[in-house]
């Protein structure tokens, strides 16, 4: 996965919530701009996950795609 679609998606105005499909089936959702924060290198992202109290790294290789 490219990550520039993903910044695309994350600073799109007015925003719209999305889902990051990852290739251990594991979905997250991303309901607004502020459960994603993305590296300097655009490698990682990290994800508020959905009790609002810890976040998961992803790599964007393991990426498969966003919905």
């Amino acid at each position: 996965m490219n990550p520039d679609q993903l910044e695309r998606l994350r600073t799109l105005r007015p925003f719209e919530p999305f889902t990051i499909h990852v290739s251990d089936d594991v979905k997250y959702s991303i309901p607004s701009p502020e459960y994603l924060l993305r590296t300097k290198s655009g490698r990682s992202v990290a994800v508020l996950t959905e009790d609002g109290e810890t976040f998961a790294v992803i790599d964007m290789l393991h990426v498969t795609r966003l919905t």
